[in-house]
Parts: C-alpha cells; structure tokens; sequence
C-alpha cells in the first residue's frame, strides 16, 4: 500500500505500508502541542487545508509505528499505484 498527500509544494510519499490507522484530529499549526515522535507535514500552499489527519502506520520491516499529522486530502493507493481511497 502507499500512502501520497502533499505538503507545502512537494508530494510526500510512503511506500510498503503494511497497515495504516488514521482518525480527524484538531490540530493549530501555530501552536502545535504535539508528541516529538509525530511528524507534522503544514498544509500544501495551493490548497487550504480542509481537514488534519492524524495517522499511524507500519512500513515493511519496521517494529515501531510513523505518526503523522497531515492535511486532506490523502490519498490511499496499492502497490500498482491506484487510488483506492480518499481521506
């Protein structure tokens, strides 16, 4: 599975991701007040941010989770690089 959304004005990708976990968060960029182990990627510029997503997942061959915060939308692919759903 991949996981694609973008931040700023570069795509972030991860790929091999064997489970992912994610839920609507309340989230201020401004102030943060977040976990040091949670990766926050800021909105994308030539889009508002609609929503924050909080996500955990695995990736092949990891032990511990990623965490992130990132903006919709996000985009939920298989391994062929086909959308399979939409956050």
């Amino acid at each position: 599975m991949i996981i694609k959304f973008k931040s700023k004005d570069t795509w972030v990708i991860f790929g091999e991701v064997d489970h992912v976990e994610y839920r609507k968060v309340e989230f201020d960029l401004k102030h943060g007040g977040v976990s040091s182990d949670v990766i926050v990627y800021e909105p994308s510029d030539d889009q508002p941010a609609i929503e924050w997503i909080g996500m955990g997942f695995f990736t092949k061959n990891m032990n511990d989770a990623t965490e992130i915060i990132a903006c919709s939308p996000i985009y939920i692919m298989n391994d062929q690089g086909r959308t399979v759903e939409t956050i």
